[in-house]
């Protein structure tokens, strides 16, 4: 298995610089969906190629947000909560 052994990511001050928990790309690449402190759940095209570019955002947990999944066939995604304990199951409506 490899091995960080240095970097300005082993720092905690780099780790709590961050709101982004996760993220994960759809398996046709299409788009990128991430999770956030903030309870956020934001879709993005992909790649993203804009600094601060336009996405979706969606609401669902009560707390922080951390993990995200597509599911196999790229129709849902999943995330998990961290202070609600839950998974919550997404479906993009319009992917145009």
């Amino acid at each position: 298995s490899a091995r960080v052994s240095s970097g300005p990511w082993l720092s905690l001050s780099c780790q709590d610089g961050t709101d982004i928990n996760g993220c994960a790309a759809s398996h046709d690449r299409s788009f990128v969906v991430s999770c956030d402190d903030d309870g956020c759940v934001k879709v993005f095209n992909f790649p993203s190629v804009t600094e601060k570019a336009p996405g979706i955002v969606g609401r669902g947990h009560c707390s922080h947000v951390t993990s995200a999944a597509w599911s196999g066939n790229d129709e849902y995604f999943f995330t998990t909560g961290g202070g609600d304990l839950s998974i919550l199951q997404w479906r993009l409506t319009d992917k145009a």
